[in-house]
C-alpha cells in the first residue's frame, strides 16, 4: 500500500504542477491573441490611411535623390525650420475679411461636389 499512496502523491503533485502550467500558458496564448487582434486592427488603420492619402494624393511614388525640384518642394514636410518659414511667408498674404481683394482660410473641411469622381462615393455618408 506504501507505494501505491507514494505513487498517488506523485501524481496528484504532478497534475497540481501541470494544471498552473497550463493555466499560465492559456493567459499567455490569450494576451497573445489580445496583441495579434492589437496587430490587425493597427494594419486594418494603416491601410485605410494608405487609402486615403491614394485618394487625396493619388499614388505613392519613389523619388530619385536627382530630382531636386521634388525635394525642394517637399522641404517643409521635413524639416520644421522650412515649414515655419513658408508658413511666415505665406501669412503675409492673408487679408482681413472685409477686403474684397483677397479671401482668408476657409473655416472647416471644403467638400466635394455631389458628383464626386467614384474614388470618393465610398467614403461619402448619405447622412
Amino acid at each position: 500500500m506504501m507505494i501505491a499512496e507514494k505513487l498517488s502523491k506523485m501524481w496528484e503533485d504532478s497534475l497540481k504542477t501541470y494544471t498552473t502550467e497550463e493555466q499560465g500558458l492559456k493567459l499567455m496564448l490569450e494576451k497573445t491573441a489580445v496583441e495579434d487582434s492589437k496587430t490587425t486592427q493597427l494594419a486594418k488603420e494603416r491601410k485605410l490611411l494608405d487609402e486615403w492619402h491614394s485618394v487625396f494624393f493619388g499614388p505613392r511614388q519613389l523619388i530619385p535623390p536627382e530630382n531636386t525640384m521634388y525635394w525642394a518642394l517637399t522641404a517643409a514636410e521635413r524639416d520644421m525650420e522650412t515649414f515655419v518659414a513658408i508658413r511666415k511667408s505665406w501669412d503675409t498674404f492673408l487679408v482681413p475679411p472685409t477686403n474684397e481683394m483677397g479671401s482668408s482660410i476657409p473655416i472647416g473641411w471644403v467638400l466635394p461636389d455631389g458628383e464626386a469622381d467614384k474614388n470618393w462615393t465610398k467614403y461619402l455618408s448619405n447622412a
